[in-house]
C-alpha cells in the first residue's frame, strides 16, 4: 500500500513513474489484504493474482486491455487466462468510462490521427529504418539495465537497512535533476505526444533520453516503483523518433511510427516483452500499419539481447532478490530435486532387431510416445517416436529397428538420475523426451517436460504448507 501511494504521488507530481504502477501495487495491496492466508500457500493463485494485477493495471493505465493481457503471459506469470483477460477488459471499460487522466495513455491523447498521416510501411528504407531502431535499442537497453540495476546496489550498499535514507536520496535527486532540467518533468502521456507528433529534434530527444534515464535510476534505486513501463516505453521512443529524423526526416508519420517502434524495441530489450510492445503501439493508436514495424523492431531488439546472453531488467532484479527462474519456475526448487524424483519406470523397451511393424504396434498401444532402444547388455543405443516410425516415405514393415539407429531422429539428449532439474529442464527446449542414463550407460529411466513440471509443483506445494510465508 505505501509503495502504492508513493508511486501514485511520483505519477501526479512528476510523471517520473506511470500510472501503472500505483494501479498494479494498490490492486496487489486489496488482494493481499482479501485473500485468505491459507490462498498463499497455492502457487497458481499467486500467479493469478499477480496475472489479474499486471493486466488491469497496464488495461487501465495504456488503455490497452490485450497489451496487459500479453505482458503478462510474457513476463512468465502463468495465471490462468480467462480471468487475467476478464481483469483486463474490466479495467479498461472502467477507465474509459470515468475518463481518468491520471497518467492515461489513450491513442486520443497524443492525436494519432494526425501524427501518423499518410504512413505506409511499404519502402525497403522503412524497412531498414525499423530493422536500425531494434540493432540500437538492443545494446542501448543492455546499458540502460546495467545502468539501473547499477544506480539500485549502489544506494542499497551505501545505505544498506535504512530504508528511509534511499527514499531519501532518491527523492533529492530527482528534485535536483528536475530543478536543472525543467523539461524533463513531464508527465509520459505529454511525452509521447511531443515524441508522435514530431515535435523533438534529435538533439532533444537525445538529452531527454539520458535525463529520463537518470530519473528512472532515481525512482528505482530510491523507490522501486513498478511503474517502469510506462518510462521504459517513453526512452523507447525517444531513440526511435531521433533515429528517424537523422535518416529520414521528410517521410510524413514516420517519426510517429519509428517511436512507437523504439518504444515496443525497448520493452523487448529491456523487460523482455516485444509483442506486448508490439500488441500496446497498435491499441494506442488504433491503427494496423504500425504493428509490423513494431513487431519486426521489437523482435530484432529481443532476439540481439538473447544472442548476446544478457538478461532482461525483471529476471536481473529477482536474480539480486534471490528468486531466480527458469523458464517461469524458481531455480532454487529445481535445483533441489533430481532427474529421478520425476523419471518414468513403466515404460517398454525395444531391441535393435525388432522389426518395425511390431514396433508400431507397441507404440500405439504405449502410455508414452517414444520407446528406447537397448542392446542385449541392457546399454542405451536410441530413442524411437511414433511419429518417426509413422513416417510414410520411411514405412519399411520388413526393416528392422537398427536401420533407424543412425538416422538424426532417433538422437536425444541424454540425462544422469543425479543431474538437478534444473539442468535437465534445459533439454526440452528441442527434444519432448531425455532417457535417463547410468554411468556406465544403461537406461534407469524417461524423463518428459510433464513429469518435471508436476515434481516441480509437488515441491511447492511442500514447501507453502511448511512455510506460508512463501
Amino acid at each position: 500500500m505505501a509503495r502504492g501511494t508513493v508511486s501514485f504521488l511520483l505519477c501526479v507530481c512528476g510523471g517520473v513513474a506511470g500510472s501503472e504502477g500505483a494501479a498494479i501495487e494498490l490492486s496487489q495491496a486489496w488482494v493481499a489484504r482479501t485473500r485468505k492466508v491459507a490462498s498463499r500457500w497455492f502457487e497458481d493463485r499467486r500467479r493469478t493474482d499477480a496475472s489479474l494485477v499486471v493486466a488491469a493495471g497496464i488495461s487501465a493505465a495504456f488503455g490497452a486491455p490485450f497489451a496487459g493481457t500479453v505482458l503478462a503471459s510474457e513476463l512468465g506469470l502463468a495465471g490462468r487466462a480467462v480471468p487475467t483477460v476478464f481483469a483486463a477488459l474490466v479495467a479498461f471499460v472502467c477507465s474509459r468510462t470515468w475518463q481518468s487522466e491520471l497518467g492515461v495513455l489513450a491513442g486520443k491523447a497524443f492525436g494519432q490521427s494526425s501524427a501518423l498521416g499518410g504512413f505506409s510501411f511499404a519502402s525497403v528504407y522503412v524497412w531498414a529504418c525499423a530493422l536500425a531502431i531494434g540493432l540500437l535499442c538492443a545494446p542501448l537497453g543492455l546499458l540502460a539495465v546495467r545502468y539501473l540495476r547499477y544506480a539500485h546496489d549502489s544506494l542499497l550498499d551505501l545505505f544498506q537497512t535504512r530504508a528511509w535514507m534511499r527514499i531519501l536520496s532518491g527523492g533529492g535527486l530527482l528534485f535536483l535533476l528536475l530543478l536543472a532540467y525543467p523539461p524533463a518533468n513531464v508527465m509520459p502521456a505529454e511525452m509521447l505526444m511531443r515524441v508522435l507528433g514530431n515535435k523533438l529534434g534529435w538533439e532533444l530527444s537525445s538529452v531527454l533520453f539520458f535525463a529520463r534515464l537518470l530519473a528512472l535510476s532515481a525512482l528505482i534505486g530510491g523507490f522501486g516503483s513498478a511503474g517502469i513501463f510506462g518510462p521504459v516505453f517513453i526512452l523507447g521512443a525517444l531513440v526511435g523518433s531521433g533515429l528517424s529524423q537523422l535518416m529520414y526526416p521528410e517521410i510524413p508519420g514516420f517519426a510517429a511510427v519509428c517511436g512507437l517502434a523504439g518504444g515496443a524495441a525497448f520493452w523487448g530489450a529491456v523487460l523482455g516483452v516485444p509483442i506486448a510492445g508490439a500488441v500496446l503501439a497498435f491499441e494506442l493508436t488504433q491503427n494496423a500499419t504500425v504493428l509490423l514495424p513494431c513487431l519486426v523492431a521489437g523482435g530484432t531488439a529481443y532476439g540481439l539481447r538473447k544472442w548476446l546472453g544478457f538478461r532482461s531488467l525483471v529476471e536481473v532484479d529477482l536474480d539480486a532478490r534471490g528468486m531466480r527462474l527458469s523458464g517461469g519456475r524458481s531455480s532454487a526448487v529445481l535445483e533441489s530435486l533430481f532427474v529421478r524424483d520425476a523419471m518414468v519406470l513403466d515404460h517398454e523397451t525395444a531391441s535393435e532387431l525388432d522389426p518395425i511393424s511390431e514396433i508400431r504396434a507397441r507404440l500405439t498401444r504405449s502410455a508414452y510416445p517414444f520407446m528406447p532402444v537397448v542392446s542385449a547388455q541392457g546399454k542405451y543405443l536410441g530413442l524411437l517416436s511414433i511419429d518417426l516410425l509413422d513416417a510414410p516415405e520411411r514405412a519399411s514393415e520388413r526393416a528392422s529397428v537398427a536401420a533407424w539407429l543412425g538416422r538424426k531422429e532417433s538422437r536425444a539428449p541424454t540425462v544422469r538420475p543425479g543431474d538437478s532439474l534444473a539442468r535437465a529442464a534445459t533439454v526440452f527446449r528441442a527434444h519432448a523426451c531425455a532417457p535417463v542414463l547410468t554411468e556406465d550407460g544403461r537406461l534407469s529411466g524417461l524423463l518428459f517436460s510433464s513429469h518435471v513440471r508436476l515434481a516441480y509443483d509437488r515441491a511447492v506445494a511442500r514447501r507453502s504448507g511448511s512455510k506460508p510465508s512463501l
